[in-house]
């Protein structure tokens, strides 16, 4: 009896460690996930579109004619509508549209669907 109270003690303490370490673990990957965010908030913004205009003199699409401005409830967008005839030489996305103006290394993306 004395031996089972001793076996269940131990076990509670290994389960209680590693539940404490993985607590402690996850505090500190949430912590570094606020600072890495707040870091990239200093990071300058380099384009935005909300495609109000109707323009897409901004754009190279790899078959202008498989995109358009849409619009839908007041609400503009860029949209890839149908399919394209564009054949790339290597296996790569078939439909693409790249920004002409702008060249980045890393960057951080925010896009509001």
């Amino acid at each position: 009896m004395k031996r089972r109270h001793l076996l269940a003690i131990r076990t509670f303490r290994t389960f209680s460690s590693v539940w404490c370490a993985a607590a402690l673990l996850a505090g500190l990957s949430v912590a570094r996930a606020e600072e890495k965010s707040q870091g990239n908030a200093r990071w300058p913004l380099v384009y935005a579109d909300d495609f109000e205009s109707g323009s897409m003199e901004d754009w190279e699409p790899t078959d202008p004619k498989a995109w358009r401005i849409g619009n839908e409830i007041g609400n503009h967008f860029y949209s890839l509508f149908r399919g394209s005839q564009y054949r790339p030489p290597v296996r790569s996305p078939k439909n693409r549209s790249l920004l002409k103006s702008v060249i980045v290394g890393s960057f951080r993306m925010d896009v509001r669907l």
